[in-house]
């Protein structure tokens, strides 16, 4: 999409910024891993995208946001929610958010940050 004369890199709706960006390498580490080395399959709602809080880190390619892991959809506490946000502390992420810590704002998905 273009916004003005450049080109837009990510989604620019709601509040989220017109711009590039570049995937940080922990994040990038962590997809890989969760994959190779927890054994966990997923699929990812947002990444550098979507619309987010200002000052959000996914508008620094350093955070990700889960709907389903290992073909199980979240919906609300569970134990793949749980299995997957322990994951993502073990690899270092600083912001953990899911159903059991979070159900005001992630009660259908899981968000990790690093």
């Amino acid at each position: 999409r273009l916004v003005g004369s450049e080109m837009c890199i990510r989604d620019s709706y709601g509040t989220a910024p017109c711009r590039p960006v570049r995937l940080q390498e922990p994040l990038l580490r962590a997809m890989r891993d969760l994959r190779t080395r927890y054994g966990m399959s997923y699929f990812v709602t947002s990444i550098a995208g979507a619309s987010h809080s200002q000052g959000s880190l996914h508008y620094q390619g350093r955070a990700i946001d889960f709907d389903e892991v290992n073909g199980a959809r979240i919906l609300g506490d569970s134990a793949h929610a749980r299995a997957l946000m322990s994951a993502c502390r073990e690899m270092g992420a600083t912001e953990v958010f899911g159903p059991s810590n979070d159900p005001s704002g992630h009660a259908d998905h899981v968000h990790c940050a690093w």
